[in-house]
């Protein structure tokens, strides 16, 4: 008897020795390391770490980070995804009408949002405007990291919005922008707006193709209307994205674009006493899917971004 409460009690002890162990030592050795390193420094090299900062939202700067993009064959990170419309901010959609209308009545993109009534599709640039803003299907946050010019142990990051609108009847609208200035970086326009701006410009286009004879004889007014439509773009672009000047490139016999309408090359500065610099290209192309057999859309933005968008809808 007197053996078996021996053994009890040698087994009880070491049971709480050893929780007494699990509990307290490693607070000990953690202790013990924290008090050796008092005092003392240690120094790494910059090549060991590296930073990351907010991107500038300056046009040139957003070009570069897109160029980033392409070149490298990256994707900016899916953060969030809102597929319910009850969940998507009412503030940023506004922000985005706002934005996006705004680079409409530029003659950057297509008339949006109209109620034609008694109006002329062909009078692309005038109407009334309707409230699209509370027709949102998604909005998805994206992430974008990409290196710094200015140090190679720096990295610096943008946040985009990509957003669709729809009413499921007459018009589709998805746009890139800016997360924090909602600025339109890249926007996609199914209206009759969009399928009346295409079929002028490519009724224009085809006459170069057909021979001195028939475009002497047949587009001299299509050519004007297709020049006014190109250099409208690239002027409004110019405009709503701050740069001094631009040149405008579309489809002539000199040029041939596959399947651009036409390209904007904006040039930036910092002040007059600078020389132009930093170009920026946005393109007009088709989207010959047409919504809902309709109309055909245009996509207008940045050219390095336009290759993501159309591989995140695949």
């Amino acid at each position: 008897m007197k053996g078996q409460n021996r053994v009890f009690w040698l087994c009880l002890t070491g049971t709480i020795l050893l929780a007494l162990g699990i509990i307290f030592l490693p607070r000990y050795f953690s202790r013990s390391l924290d008090m050796s390193s008092i005092g003392q420094v240690e120094v790494t090299g910059r090549d060991g770490f590296s930073f990351l900062e907010a991107g500038s939202n300056d046009i040139p700067g957003v070009a570069r980070a897109f160029r980033y993009l392409e070149k490298n064959g990256e994707n900016p990170i899916l953060i969030s995804s809102l597929e319910e419309p009850s969940q998507i901010d009412r503030e940023l959609t506004e922000k985005v009408y706002y934005e996006a209308n705004s680079t409409a009545k530029l003659g950057m993109v297509p008339w949006l949002g109209i109620e034609l009534g008694d109006q002329s599709a062909n009078d692309w640039k005038t109407g009334l405007y309707k409230d699209w803003s509370e027709c949102v299907k998604f909005a998805r946050y994206y992430s974008l990291t990409y290196e710094s010019l200015e140090n190679s142990n720096k990295k610096e990051m943008m946040n985009l919005w990509y957003l669709r609108f729809s009413d499921d009847e007459s018009f589709d609208y998805y746009f890139v922008v800016n997360a924090v200035t909602c600025a339109i970086y890249y926007a996609e326009v199914y209206n009759s707006y969009s399928e009346n701006m295409i079929w002028t410009m490519e009724e224009d286009r085809q006459f170069f193709y057909k021979g001195e004879k028939d475009i002497t004889i047949q587009s001299t007014d299509s050519y004007a209307s297709r020049t006014e439509l190109g250099f409208m773009f690239a002027e409004a672009a110019r405009d709503y994205y701050g740069a001094w000047e631009y040149d405008y490139i579309g489809q002539t016999r000199q040029y041939t674009l596959n399947d651009k309408l036409g390209i904007a090359i904006l040039y930036f500065r910092e002040d007059e006493e600078q020389e132009l610099m930093q170009n920026v290209y946005i393109e007009v192309k088709v989207r010959e899917e047409p919504y809902l057999g309709q109309y055909r859309g245009l996509s207008i933005g940045f050219q390095d971004l336009a290759g993501w968008v159309r591989y995140i809808q695949e």
